[in-house]
């Protein structure tokens, strides 16, 4: 069986890919949300300029990309669609959220429910390296 989940673990990139996604996903989020302490820290290191929707806007819609894009590539691992689901889904309702019809608190259930997709996500990797390594050591062991 050729199959993916058959093979050693996942490079590091794809591991840590996810969650740095998610991370710099939420950052833009509470910029985009007007958080006073991530407004002050992005002045402090000098990227005030970056607190405008004109980079806002599209850093956000990279930054979703990027964590939905790794959140595909960790499914290709453990076949378990719901966290891609939720990731995909919680990801469009920030966006929109923000951007087309403006309700805070909307935004910060979908970033708590983007944040609960890639800690699913990780649980499901981590599972099906289990299995794997099981599986391999039992057919070791015939």
């Amino acid at each position: 069986m050729s199959d993916e989940r058959t093979r050693g673990p996942l490079p590091a990139w794809r591991r840590w890919l996810p969650g740095i996604g998610t991370v710099a996903t939420l950052f833009t989020t509470a910029c985009c949300s007007g958080l006073p302490a991530v407004v002050s820290l992005a002045t402090a290191v000098g990227a005030g300029f970056l607190l405008t929707d004109r980079y806002l806007q599209p850093l956000l819609i990279a930054l979703v990309l990027v964590t939905v894009a790794a959140s595909a590539l960790t499914y290709w691992r453990h076949r378990n669609l719901a966290p891609l689901l939720v990731t995909v889904l919680a990801a469009g309702a920030i966006y929109w959220f923000i951007y087309r019809d403006y309700r805070v608190q909307i935004v910060w259930i979908a970033a708590l429910a983007l944040i609960a997709a890639q800690v699913w996500d990780v649980l499901a990797v981590r599972a099906c390296a289990v299995r794997a390594a099981r599986s391999a050591g039992s057919s070791a062991a015939r």
